[in-house]
């Protein structure tokens, strides 16, 4: 039987995942599918903050 090690970590950042789906517009599955990906491998997206709503979106650089 493998069993997984589930740590505050792994806890903390799936909580982000969350957090990010929450206040990240994303427009489809593909999106967000690649910046999930993108978290998974440590890399750091950038956003603008929609200052009407306070919504992160992608920047476009």
């Amino acid at each position: 039987m493998n069993v997984s090690h589930v740590t505050t970590v792994s806890d903390v950042f799936a909580l982000g995942l969350i957090y990010a789906e929450l206040c990240v517009v994303m427009d489809n599955e593909y999106e967000k599918r690649m910046l999930f990906d993108s978290y998974r491998a440590g890399n750091q997206n950038k956003y603008d903050i929609d200052q009407k709503n306070g919504i992160l979106h992608r920047s476009a650089h």
